[in-house]
C-alpha cells in the first residue's frame, strides 16, 4: 500500500506548509478540513 502512504504523506506535508504560511502572530494556525462523501473529486483551499 505504498501509494496510499505516499498520498497521506503528501497531504500531511501540504497541510503543514499551509499552517506555516497562515500562522498568526502567536505562531498558531487554524485549518478547517471538511470531508463530504457526496462532494466532487476536486480540492479547494480557502484562506
Amino acid at each position: 500500500m505504498m501509494d496510499g502512504e505516499n498520498l497521506a504523506e503528501k497531504v500531511a506535508n501540504f497541510l503543514l506548509s499551509e499552517a506555516k504560511i497562515l500562522r498568526t502572530k502567536d505562531n498558531t494556525s487554524i485549518i478547517f478540513l471538511g470531508f463530504d462523501s457526496k462532494s466532487s473529486k476536486s480540492c479547494r483551499l480557502a484562506s
